[in-house]
């Protein structure tokens, strides 16, 4: 399944991968693996309860 963030949801989804990564070199990615994870998470349970209609 696929997503698409709202325009300003990636803006600010990108300003605090900055804001992270301005305070540890690796915060920010980071961060921005664990709201990738938590998306594929919600998408992945979405799907199973579909299945299970």
């Amino acid at each position: 399944m696929n997503y698409v963030f709202h325009p300003d949801a990636v803006l600010e989804f990108e300003e605090a991968v900055r804001y992270y990564r301005a305070r540890g070199p690796v915060l920010g990615d980071r961060f921005a693996a664990k709201v990738r994870f938590a998306i594929r998470r919600i998408l992945d349970t979405g799907a199973m309860a579909r299945a299970e209609e």
